[in-house]
């Protein structure tokens, strides 16, 4: 009956979590919400479907020629927004490049015509759903002339050079790889009146002032977004201050991702609660210690007390179990000097752990 209770309690810490991290007006920034938590620690069905980067070792062009995925030819709108399946990496010396997002006119023998705008984004941009809606600084137009409507395209810089990664849906769909990379035409086979074709999807969905015909959102959409990164283990310290506390409050739970079974014979990670230049400990990673009811999630209860601005640090030491994080498409990640300063490193990692907390009520004794 006690782990009944116990299995029912989760339950009701999860329903809590649902969309936010947050519980009695008492809340947080940064934490990994339990539905991309869920899904990189594999307790999600992806349906099956298998994604792949489209950045390769040089830098290409791909139309999206799919039948149905185009603009209708009247199409008098403008591309304002999109939905993209991508990983996004820290800017450094060599990685430095962003792809584009581009609208063909489509005639008999080729695509011309092109308008584009870049795709940026950064660790600044991370979402705590693992999901990017991203608004074009300026809208593309739909050039009003005779044609057979408009294609959706990317430019994919190396991969080695890129931020910003586009992922695909491999056996599904039809794109075309666009051999001769120019700025103003891309031709199409004589025999064919094509280009080259795979059998894949690109995860990028348009949104424009009007419909244009444009199919609707694929239901595996946001499933396939979440399944671009992996998750790797993290053994090292690492700060986030872009995950932190907003309130004073309790931590009344830690969900965090545990995707391998921890070595016993092994230390614990440890998380730290950073307030100015003093570190106070608020948790021993302990698999044993925690209710698992859901897979590689479990639950740590907790009674610590929280301050406005207190921010998040991973301590793994050596001969310790790792913590477990999504590589990429996280916020900054800084190390900690000799004085618990905060020092920028090139990872946006995210770890896998979400809280609950409430508010901190003070009564006065008499």
């Amino acid at each position: 009956m006690p782990s009944f209770l116990s299995f029912l309690l989760f339950l009701l810490i999860l329903l809590l979590l649902n969309g936010t991290v947050q519980s009695n007006d008492c809340s947080t920034e940064g934490f990994m919400e339990l539905s991309l938590l869920e899904a990189k620690t594999g307790s999600t069905n992806n349906n099956g479907q298998t994604t792949a980067g489209l950045a390769e070792s040089i830098k290409t062009k791909w139309i999206i020629t799919e039948g149905n995925k185009q603009f209708s030819e009247d199409c008098t709108s403008t591309l304002t927004e999109v939905l993209v399946g991508v990983d996004i990496r820290t800017v450094t010396e060599d990685r430095n490049q962003y792809p584009r997002i581009e609208i063909w006119r489509e005639i008999s023998h080729n695509y011309k015509d092109p308008v584009s705008a870049e795709l940026r984004l950064s660790p600044h941009s991370f979402t705590t759903n693992g999901l990017y809606r991203y608004t074009l600084p300026t809208p593309l137009p739909f050039v009003d002339a005779f044609n057979r409507g408009y294609r959706l395209g990317v430019f994919q810089p190396p991969d080695d050079r890129s931020v910003i990664r586009f992922y695909k849906v491999t056996g599904t769909g039809q794109i075309g790889r666009v051999a001769d990379i120019r700025d103003d035409r891309v031709d199409k086979d004589p025999e064919d009146h094509e280009i080259i074709l795979q059998n894949s999807n690109i995860l990028i969905h348009p949104i424009t002032s009007n419909r244009c015909s444009y199919p609707p959102i694929e239901s595996s959409f946001n499933t396939n977004s979440l399944s671009v990164t992996n998750v790797i283990p993290v053994s090292d310290t690492r700060a986030f201050p872009d995950i932190q506390f907003t309130c004073n409050g309790i931590i009344t739970n830690w969900i965090i991702g545990i995707t391998q079974n921890q070595d016993t014979s092994k230390h614990y990670p440890n998380i730290y609660l950073k307030r100015s230049s003093q570190l106070i400990h608020a948790l021993t990673v302990d698999a044993s210690a925690a209710t698992s009811s859901n897979g590689n999630v479990y639950n740590f209860t907790s009674d610590i007390e929280v301050e406005y601005g207190d921010m998040l640090v991973i301590n793994v030491t050596t001969n310790s179990n790792p913590m477990y994080y999504q590589q990429y498409n996280g916020p900054l990640n800084y190390e900690l000097d000799s004085s618990n300063g905060l020092i920028p490193l090139e990872h946006n990692d995210y770890p896998l752990i979400s809280v609950v907390v409430g508010k901190f009520y003070y009564t006065e004794c008499i």
